[in-house]
């Protein structure tokens, strides 16, 4: 099906170039009958071969090379598209988003089902009960994942016609996200798939109105104890398999993503009702412990200490609770962490640590923009205890991380000025890197 059938059901070029070269070749071959003059050996090229025989073969050629390169370099890239991703994007392209929510909630049926009659006994052959169950599971997953495939197609649309948000695609895909959440609270693929579709529909307006003003059924605090029961899985694990370790790890970051989403933007239109609201379900304490426990995870770490300044960003009681929290030494620890492995990739030339440190850049300007905004002297709070916070910050290794950070990335012009004016503020006496980039503007 993936050689002939594309992953949006289109046909393939190898496919057209037999559709072609098939009836090429019967007509050539039916004139060389016809002609003695004329002849067509098999899959041979000759001055005597009719034009159709040498144009079908040439279109059956091309087609077996179309086959064979896609084949390498689907193998050499390590990106062969799997059964579950075509059944993905032929769903999103072919069904309505009603119809898909419709086999999200026949699907939830079915497992309801499922578990109650194993629970009374009803099931009698264990493997068969198994495979019924990873079936509900797997489609759990494509179904989310076409909604989340749709609403990215509708977003790019969208972003390139300058067109509205579809408020009731986003809506529909909420929904969709919350009832698989609570059905399959406990399944970290399933969660990690209904949280990334929340997090695409995060922004809209509509959707945050929900969130807020219908707790009962869409509330935070469905993700939020997701999010916290998930890690609290991962923490009995003593040696996960890598598989499920980046499971796992995925589910902490699109956990991070959504909070960072739904707070992006509150403090400059002023309104920090969904920001205090996320901290009053413990998103703030959540992100912080998915920072401390995937320390070592570049991504992780990068996508929770952005979401980290979208909530502490213009909310003092968050950046108080922040500071309460140990969030300070535990965003250094992880930030200090990301640097030494990005630099021991970069001295050692190891590609593969290379490749799981490519955001180490992203989680430095994060990190940096956080705690600078975090130590940031506010005149018009009277309550807040700056010597507190940066005495906080001097035990949790500020100055270590800082001078690290500086040495890794110093051609960074954003990073080197909120790094050297820290160190500053904070009563740092050692020598303090210089700015090793160009300052001509371009």
């Amino acid at each position: 099906m993936g050689i002939f059938v594309s992953s949006n059901g289109n046909f393939t070029l190898p496919f057209v170039l037999l559709l072609l070269g098939i009836p090429l070749i019967a007509i050539g071959k039916q004139r060389c009958i016809d002609s003695q003059d004329l002849s067509c050996s098999l899959f041979l090229v000759n001055l005597q071969s009719p034009f159709q025989w040498t144009l079908g073969v040439l279109c059956l050629l091309l087609s077996f090379i179309c086959i064979i390169l896609d084949s390498v370099s689907n193998s050499s890239d390590g990106k062969r598209i799997s059964d579950e991703e075509v059944e993905t994007e032929l769903l999103s392209s072919h069904y309505h988003q009603d119809e898909i929510l419709d086999l999200i909630q026949k699907n939830i049926t079915e497992a309801v089902q499922l578990l109650l009659r194993n629970e009374q006994g009803k099931t009698d052959n264990t493997s068969v009960y198994q495979k019924q169950v990873e079936s509900i599971e797997r489609k759990a997953v494509v179904y989310l994942n076409s909604l989340a495939f749709k609403v990215s197609k509708q977003q790019q649309i969208q972003k390139m016609n300058k067109e509205p948000v579809d408020s009731e695609l986003n809506l529909l895909c909420q929904e969709a996200a919350y009832k698989t959440l609570v059905a399959f609270d406990t399944h970290d693929k399933i969660v990690s798939s209904s949280i990334s579709l929340l997090a695409l529909v995060a922004k809209d307006e509509k959707v945050q109105e929900r969130t807020l003003y219908q707790a009962d059924r869409y509330g935070l605090d469905v993700p939020i104890k997701a999010m916290r029961d998930a890690l609290a899985r991962s923490k009995l694990v003593k040696e996960p398999k890598e598989e499920n370790e980046f499971v796992e790890a995925e589910l902490q970051r699109k956990a991070c993503l959504l909070l960072g989403a739904l707070a992006d933007g509150a403090a400059e239109s002023q309104d920090l009702s969904i920001v205090t609201k996320i901290t009053e379900e413990d998103g703030l304490e959540a992100i912080i412990d998915a920072i401390d426990w995937y320390r070592l995870h570049a991504e992780v770490c990068n996508w929770g200490l952005w979401a980290l300044f979208t909530l502490c960003f213009g909310h003092r009681g968050n950046k108080k609770l922040f500071v309460r929290m140990q969030g300070i030494q535990k965003s250094c620890e992880a930030i200090t962490n990301i640097i030494n492995d990005y630099r021991q990739a970069k001295q050692e030339k190891d590609i593969k640590l290379k490749e799981s440190t490519l955001s180490a850049i992203d989680v430095a300007r994060h990190g940096v923009a956080l705690l600078f905004d975090v130590l940031r002297y506010d005149e018009s709070d009277p309550d807040l205890d700056i010597e507190y916070i940066r005495s906080m910050s001097l035990n949790g290794g500020l100055h270590k991380m800082l001078i690290s950070m500086m040495n890794a990335f110093s051609e960074n012009k954003e990073i080197m000025m909120m790094a050297q004016q820290m160190l500053i503020a904070t009563g740092y006496c050692g020598n303090i890197p210089e700015f090793a980039g160009s300052i001509v503007l371009r």
